[in-house]
């Protein structure tokens, strides 16, 4: 966010469930990618956050998250 000189978003998506700069992220790091984007929420830097282009496994992984 300070890249782009904001400091609040009203929604931030990951927009696509298995890349992140090359690399394919497991189940687990999909969970981990969605624990970014509550503590971001929790800390008031934006309102909503959510998924797209998710299919159900994708959704399901994050949801069977322990951690959350």
């Amino acid at each position: 966010m300070k890249d782009i000189g904001i400091e609040y978003a009203d929604l931030i998506l990951i927009h696509f469930p298995n890349y992140l700069n090359g690399t394919d992220f497991s189940a687990e790091g999909r969970a981990e990618q969605w624990r970014a984007l509550e503590y971001l929420r929790q800390m008031g830097k934006t309102r909503a956050i959510g998924v797209s282009h998710f299919c159900i496994k994708h959704v399901k992984d994050i949801l069977s998250d322990p951690k959350l």
